[in-house]
């Protein structure tokens, strides 16, 4: 029972993604894959305290429109460049993240009651820690999320600088994580020309 460890700072969770209905729909899609067959699905590794920027890339090329690719290229999905572009990926990252945490078994408050419950079968007891683990890594990714959607948000339409909006964004965040989650976020926004 070694991968059950509770508070595993190096524990991941793999998602999957529908990505054959997603190609017709994105220009950015059907610009490189054209009328070659892609896999149904593509699956993703999310990492407790890391942006899991592949998935993220991938929301922005489906929401990328063909203006945007045209003046800005592939850096535009590679880098943090446009803000709407950003803001629209994160949103759609963030409702699929929502979404894959809503399919589970139990909700994160259902398994940490399972837990404390003393009358829990040895098996119980480790199943709910093991599902409780994989819901802490994507809800530690929603974190980041939440915090880059506010920052960006911040300077789309409050019009700050990137600075003044990551340091609004950390204070809405729980005081545990604020430091690691400020870290990342700094490190996201310090790569492109937003």
């Amino acid at each position: 029972y070694g991968f059950c460890l509770e508070h595993n700072p190096y524990d991941k969770e793999l998602v999957s993604v529908n990505f054959s209905d997603k190609v017709e729909r994105s220009p950015f899609f059907k610009y490189v894959f054209g009328k070659h067959k892609v896999a149904s699905k593509k699956n993703y590794k999310i990492k407790y305290a890391r942006l899991c920027e592949n998935l993220l890339r991938f929301f922005k090329a489906e929401s990328i429109d063909i203006n945007t690719l045209l003046a800005e290229g592939v850096k535009a999905i590679m880098e943090p460049r446009n803000l709407k572009l950003e803001f629209l990926a994160v949103g759609k990252m963030i409702s699929f993240l929502e979404k894959h945490l809503a399919a589970g078994k139990c909700t994160p408050q259902q398994n940490d009651a399972i837990l404390k419950d003393k009358h829990t079968s040895y098996t119980n007891y480790f199943a709910a820690c093991y599902r409780l683990s994989r819901q802490r890594v994507v809800l530690s990714q929603l974190d980041i999320l939440n915090a880059i959607s506010h920052t960006v948000s911040s300077c789309l339409y409050q019009k700050l600088p990137i600075e003044k909006a990551v340091e609004c964004a950390i204070k809405e965040i729980p005081q545990k994580n604020q430091k690691i989650i400020e870290l990342i976020v700094r490190q996201y926004f310090s790569r492109g020309n937003c």
